[in-house]
């Protein structure tokens, strides 16, 4: 008997050697697991941290020096400033001014002034009015051509000889739906006006011959339709303290000149270089 106990005992100490092996592992096991724990939260926080800050850089650099938009929110200034397209609307008439029965055209144009590409299809509505507000022209369609930034689109060129005289109203109404994504939403209405000259060209009665020359006498500082001259035109009706040679951007000039009737005019054209201060250089 003693022998057998001298040969169990030593086990005891085995088995208890080996469950304090497996406690110390155990817990060496938990500790790096909780610190490993501790350093994925802390990085998460220094991550969001790090992306808040990003976002904060991101929002002052956009905020900062816009001046008069100070009273804007930060979301409103972020909406106003960020990058997108922007349909504009654009309409040329070769004459303002024409007389009855002279054949004039009208171009209706779309013009990207945002930083991206405009997709998407819009609609877009063309009327022309005469003074008593009724519609003499109406015209109505889908454009779906990708327009790169500062690049336009040609929608419909309309020629006409006005029968009447009067005041017409011309208008071009781009994406009345609102179904694009603007920069801005004030520039999709563009609306000009043609005034038919009231007085006809015909030679009725020269008997009054000078009183009607004194009555409709027009003169042009730089002699006509001269682009590289700026000139001033004055006459005795719509233009009596005088209207200068203007551009009307996109390297077009509006130069005025005297009509057939001896009126003040205005003629739209595309300069070959540039348009500065009235002139084409």
């Amino acid at each position: 008997m003693v022998k057998i106990k001298q040969i169990i005992k030593p086990n005891y100490l085995l088995l208890l050697s080996l469950m304090l092996s497996l406690l110390l592992i155990s817990g060496c096991s938990n500790t790096n697991s909780n610190i490993n724990n501790n350093l994925s939260a802390n990085h998460n926080i220094n991550g969001s941290e790090a992306e808040n800050e990003d976002n904060n850089l991101t929002i002052n650099n956009i905020t900062k020096g816009v001046g008069s938009d100070s009273t804007l929110s930060k979301e409103e200034i972020i909406k106003k400033y960020s990058k997108g397209s922007d349909v504009s609307a654009e309409i040329l008439s070769d004459a303002l001014y024409p007389k009855k029965n002279e054949l004039i055209t009208i171009k209706f144009k779309s013009k990207n002034k945002g930083h991206n590409k405009v997709q998407s299809p819009y609609k877009f509505i063309i009327q022309i009015k005469n003074n008593k507000d009724e519609i003499i022209y109406h015209y109505e369609n889908i454009s779906s051509t990708i327009i790169e930034p500062n690049k336009e689109e040609l929608l419909n060129t309309w020629s006409h000889s006005f029968k009447e005289f009067g005041t017409y109203t011309v208008e071009l109404n781009l994406d009345p739906l609102n179904q694009l994504k603007e920069l801005k939403e004030n520039n999709n209405i563009k609306i000009i006006k043609i005034k038919v000259n009231e007085r006809s060209t015909s030679k009725e009665d020269d008997s009054n011959s000078e009183s009607s020359s004194s009555e409709e006498e027009c003169s042009d500082s730089d002699g006509g339709l001269v682009y590289g001259t700026v000139g001033t035109c004055t006459d005795n009706k719509d233009f009596k303290k005088g209207k200068t040679d203007f551009c009307t951007g996109q390297g077009m000039i509006g130069e005025l000149y005297c009509n057939a009737q001896n009126h003040c005019d205005i003629k739209i054209k595309m300069c070959e270089h540039v348009c500065r201060d009235g002139a084409c250089i």
